[in-house]
């Protein structure tokens, strides 16, 4: 009978078969999928087993419509019927495992498989179930007798049992997303059971069998509901044996006696042991060569339970493995004495052991430094006050010999009053008396004036800050070193801004800043020459010195400040000098004329107000500094309608 099947001849191509054969190759890829995606559980089986039948079914009646012989064809619907007697049994076997109600239908599942090893012993055997083919304009068909009616009873049954459960479950279960796969998987196989009409032309009936389309929207919507609710929930053990074995820390089981039981893959790695070189091993293998780490471990195991209890372990090459370890003892009842054994985890925390270490150093190295800033900053700060105490005490000297022809010059009309007292003492009553005695008493109130400014200049004071006018600032900065220009011939003008806002500044320290600048701008003219003191306010431009966004930055662009220039036609400043003239004790003066630190305690002070200081300079043109001042809040806002400093007009002056 194999001869005629087996032989390529009598097949001759179908346009009918290739349909038949598409859905089958779709079907079959479909249970293949499955499997893969459920990890092999006993619902993906099924369901796959399932789908082999139907595959079988359409595999071989697709080859049937292309054979020749009435023979070859019989043979291939015979085989054919291996899957369609099976595909109920199947589908009711799918259906009890994934409802998860096998044991509830035992008799069920026992008829189903019975009628199915009957029926396929009749469809190969027994002449009233397939009498033979008939030819159709699509090709060869079975032709059933009167055996079939009870296989069709049969058939129709189970899958009608099937549906029924299906509808049992979808009353019972609380579950919302079971209720919707349920429904999804009764409309799939509602439509799939569409295609019984296939049985129709089985009685000589010329109806093509439309049956492959049925199956291919049955493969459509299972797949669907496959893709949105997957076949099954997680079971306890499922999500248990998933859990254990994708968890990073290290799971170790031992029983009573301390042997190991169980590892999972991340307790293997982190070891370096295989699974069978642990399990039937004492514990005490993970802590060999140390007779602490034993004792621990052992303390550790008679616990009822612990929690981050860290231990060093040894890999299989001996290599130290720091670990935190937590243990819980293991009963089959609660309460049960003695327990069955112990639970390990543990957790590899070697690296947080080194960040731990690393941390710890850099936080010693920035204490040691932070020590190490505090003491250089206040020796810094002590020196910085005896630097800016002996830079006054070096303008005090300059200045005096400005000034002591104005101290002079009251003391001997003191002096020169007191003679003629003298001489007119015992005389009578003079008109000249009285005006002798208020030009005394006018040049001693001066004497005393210009004297406590020296002294009030000289003595070293707190920073005060408090919202300060600098154009009468400047005026009085000027004022104090007016007395050395006359031995020069400079010629000074002033320009200061109407309504100038207020700085925050202390007075006094703001004071020495413009005397130094002054001063040098003098010294720099040795042969005259003009000096020019300008003071205006602006917004400040990310162009300007000092302006950003950086922390370390004085000023944020948009900012209003405070510019005073102090501008000389001098000798200048030589290029390679200009970077350096704020740099304490770097001076071009010869030796005995100068300290080197005006420039830079005069930087300082600046900074100390948050403002910036900068120089300009042309090599026997002459130089320019420009002090620039943040804008006290209170004082921009009201436009420092107090002491206002002198108009452009009222404010210039000019000196030989």
């Amino acid at each position: 009978m194999l001869t005629p099947v087996l032989d390529p001849a009598n097949y001759v191509f179908n346009g009918a078969s290739l349909p038949v054969l598409l859905v089958a190759s779709l079907i079959i890829a479909l249970g293949v999928v499955v499997l893969i995606g459920e990890r092999g559980s006993l619902v993906s089986l099924s369901f796959s087993a399932m789908t082999a039948g139907a595959a079988l079914w359409l595999f071989s009646y697709g080859v049937a419509y292309s054979t020749g012989p009435p023979s070859a064809a019989l043979w291939w619907f015979k085989l054919g019927h291996l899957g369609v007697v099976t595909i109920p049994l199947l589908i009711f076997l799918f259906t009890l495992t994934m409802l998860r109600n096998v044991r509830a239908n035992v008799r069920w599942l026992g008829l189903a498989v019975a009628g199915a090893a009957v029926f396929n012993a009749l469809a190969w055997g027994h002449p009233d179930f397939i009498r033979g083919v008939a030819k159709f304009s699509w090709g060869y068909y079975p032709q059933y007798g009167w055996v079939s009616a009870p296989f069709l009873l049969w058939f129709f049954g189970l899958l009608a049992r099937s549906l029924w459960l299906y509808q049992l479950e979808h009353r019972r279960t609380p579950s919302a997303m079971q209720k919707a796969r349920v429904r999804a998987l009764q409309a799939a196989f509602a439509f799939g059971y569409l295609g019984s009409v296939d049985y129709i032309a089985c009685y000589g009936v010329p109806l093509y069998p439309l049956g492959y389309l049925a199956v291919f929207g049955y493969i459509v919507l299972v797949a669907r509901a496959i893709w949105r609710y997957r076949l099954t929930d997680f079971t306890p053990a499922f999500a248990a044996d998933t859990i254990v074995e994708t968890m990073n820390e290290a799971l170790i089981v031992c029983d009573a006696e301390r042997m190991i039981r169980y590892v999972n893959a991340a307790a293997c790695a982190m070891f370096r042991y295989a699974a069978s070189d642990l399990v039937g091993q004492p514990i005490e293998r993970l802590v060999r060569g140390q007779e602490d780490g034993v004792a621990r471990l052992r303390a550790l195991l008679a616990c009822e339970m612990v929690q981050d209890q860290e231990l060093v372990c040894r890999t299989r090459a001996g290599e130290p493995v720091e670990v935190s370890c937590s243990a819980a003892r293991l009963r089959h009842k609660p309460g049960e004495r003695p327990a069955a054994g112990t639970v390990i985890l543990a957790r590899d925390i070697r690296e947080r052991k080194r960040a731990e270490q690393k941390t710890q150093q850099l936080t010693a190295t920035v204490h040691r430094r932070a020590e190490q800033l505090t003491r250089a900053y206040q020796e810094l700060k002590r020196t910085q006050t005896l630097l800016v105490q002996a830079e006054k005490m070096a303008a005090v000297g300059q200045l005096a010999s400005g000034t002591a022809h104005e101290v002079r010059n009251p003391l001997s009309i003191i002096k020169l009053g007191a003679e003629q007292l003298e001489h007119l003492v015992g005389q009578a009553a003079d008109a000249r008396v009285g005006d002798i005695l208020g030009m005394m008493i006018e040049a001693v109130l001066r004497a005393d004036r210009i004297i406590r400014s020296l002294l009030d200049f000289s003595r070293p004071a707190q920073l005060e800050l408090k919202p300060v006018q600098m154009g009468q600032l400047i005026q009085a900065a000027l004022t104090l070193v007016r007395q050395s220009m006359p031995a020069h011939a400079v010629r000074v003008s002033c320009d200061i801004a109407p309504r100038l806002p207020d700085v925050l500044a202390d007075e006094n320290q703001m004071k020495q800043v413009f005397i130094n600048l002054i001063l040098n701008a003098f010294q720099a003219m040795p042969n005259g020459g003009e000096m020019s003191i300008r003071c205006s306010t602006r917004l400040l431009t990310a162009l300007d010195e000092g302006v950003g966004r950086r922390r370390t930055d004085a000023f944020r662009p948009g900012e209003p400040g405070v510019i005073c220039e102090v501008r000389d036609t001098g000798v200048g400043i030589p290029p390679e000098h200009v970077a350096k003239i704020f740099d304490p004790f770097f001076t071009t003066k010869p030796p005995g004329q100068g300290t080197g630190l005006g420039l830079a305690i005069t930087r300082a002070i600046v900074e100390q107000h948050r403002g910036v200081i900068t120089v300009e300079s042309r090599e026997g043109v002459g130089a320019c500094l420009c002090v620039t001042l943040p804008v006290a809040r209170k004082a921009a806002a009201r436009g420092s309608t107090n002491g206002r400093a002198p108009s452009a007009n009222g404010a210039r002056m000019a000196q030989e």
